[in-house]
């Protein structure tokens, strides 16, 4: 039987817990979502800290994780480069917060995650 990945940033913010699925230690990245299992453990995870979340995202198959999650990684790295932006003070695209916008507003797919990027 194999254990739960945890995930040790939880803000209970969809978008920043999404980015801190890769956490900075001694100046090196290291990825928390390796496989389509820690994908699964992370809805989980998300679905426990934020109720309001649709039930349906716990039941994606391990199939469809595996497919979704180099496009979560995707998701993921804009979503910090834009962030780190803001931290640094720099303006972002209004062309790409629409388009996050209109993404939020969608059912999670991958399909909608790449139109993000």
């Amino acid at each position: 039987m194999c254990s739960k990945r945890t995930f040790p940033l939880v803000s209970g913010f969809l978008s920043i817990d999404l980015v801190n699925t890769e956490v900075i230690s001694h100046g090196r990245r290291h990825e928390l979502m390796v496989h389509e299992q820690d994908l699964l453990d992370w809805l989980h995870t998300m679905y426990e800290q934020i109720p309001s979340l649709d039930r349906e995202i716990l039941n994606i198959s391990r199939d469809e994780a595996t497919e979704i999650l180099p496009h979560i990684h995707e998701f993921r790295f804009t979503l910090r480069e834009n962030f780190e932006g803001i931290a640094d003070g720099n303006s972002i695209n209004n062309n790409w917060i629409s388009n996050l916008e209109k993404t939020l507003r969608m059912p999670l797919t991958y399909i909608n995650l790449s139109q993000v990027n």
